[in-house]
């Protein structure tokens, strides 16, 4: 880091794994961009969709310079995918979200305030 240049630091990343849900994806995306707590990123990691999974990212992508996507050069599988969005996580915290469901907008902000409040607590869910 240059000199008097401020650092930001993301306090939450949203990880996000996907594989073929091109059709459930957007409302997945749109409750985490609904979030009350805004102040993070969400890398979205595919797995190698076959299908518009790619496109429709590239898109949302586009439209909030929160989003990061990924797409694995092989299929990974659950684990793998899950451990290679990680691996791009620049945030304090990590959230490991699933494509498909539809998040409560207070969700990141709950899970953030618990883990500041036990710093001790390893994960909150």
């Amino acid at each position: 880091m240059m000199p008097g240049a401020e650092k930001h630091s993301i306090p939450v990343s949203i990880c996000l794994t996907t594989y073929n849900r091109a059709s459930v994806l957007p409302a997945t995306i749109d409750s985490l961009l609904a979030q009350t707590f805004a102040d993070f990123e969400l890398i979205i990691s595919d797995d190698g969709s076959s299908d518009s999974t790619e496109q429709l990212c590239r898109d949302y992508a586009v439209r909030d310079s929160r989003i990061r996507y990924f797409r694995n050069a092989r299929n990974l599988r659950m684990p793998g995918n899950l451990n290679a969005a990680i691996q791009h996580a620049q945030g304090e915290y990590v959230a490991n979200l699933h494509d498909g469901d539809i998040y409560q907008p207070d969700l990141i902000q709950k899970w953030k305030a618990a883990l500041d409040e036990q710093p001790d607590a390893p994960f909150v869910f």
